[in-house]
């Protein structure tokens, strides 16, 4: 699964161009209501990933142009606030 962190309003305009990319993916803009978020499933994802990357511009860009866009191989099951410490601990 890929997650990508998107500026905030831009989820569905990301996960078009995410589509776009990948007529196969399966995309969901802010899963469960999460704001800023895209979430990616796909069986090429580390092509994908390398095209959202390059592609998509409606991914956050930080400090030094870092896209926070990435594949996560393993889940768990979090509440809402250990989300949001895990992406700040990311993000800065």
């Amino acid at each position: 699964m890929i997650i990508a962190k998107t500026l905030l309003g831009m989820e569905k305009v990301a996960a078009a161009r995410i589509k776009e990319l990948d007529p196969n993916a399966k995309v969901q803009a802010s899963p469960r209501g999460f704001a800023g978020l895209v979430l990616v499933e796909s069986p090429n994802e580390d092509e994908l990933l390398r095209l959202i990357n390059e592609n998509v511009v409606e991914n956050a860009y930080f400090d030094n142009a870092n896209i926070m866009a990435f594949i996560i191989h393993s889940c768990t099951p979090m509440e809402p606030p250990m989300v949001y410490q895990y992406l700040i601990h990311f993000t800065y």
